[in-house]
């Protein structure tokens, strides 16, 4: 076995464990939405106060987009 057929036999290993890796924590995450939003709503206030409010719009689209992206995880894992 050359080393380049290793190589490949190691990178299509370690991609099959990053695909086992990624569908856990999808299921923890949607086993988990609302400790999430808590810490979403948690970093969004930490962000407003040390912007001292300058970005809040912004802060509240990202606050309800990250949201929305919580939710959809729960849906799917439904």
């Amino acid at each position: 076995m050359s080393f380049l057929d290793k190589a490949k036999d190691a990178a299509q290993d370690a991609a099959a464990k990053a695909k086992v890796a990624a569908g856990k924590a999808k299921d923890y995450a949607a086993d988990h939405t609302d400790q999430m939003k808590g810490a979403i709503d948690k970093v969004g206030g930490v962000a407003d106060k040390a912007t001292k409010g300058k970005f809040t719009s912004r802060i509240e689209k990202a606050e309800e987009r990250a949201g929305a992206a919580v939710d959809k995880l729960k849906k799917e894992d439904e």
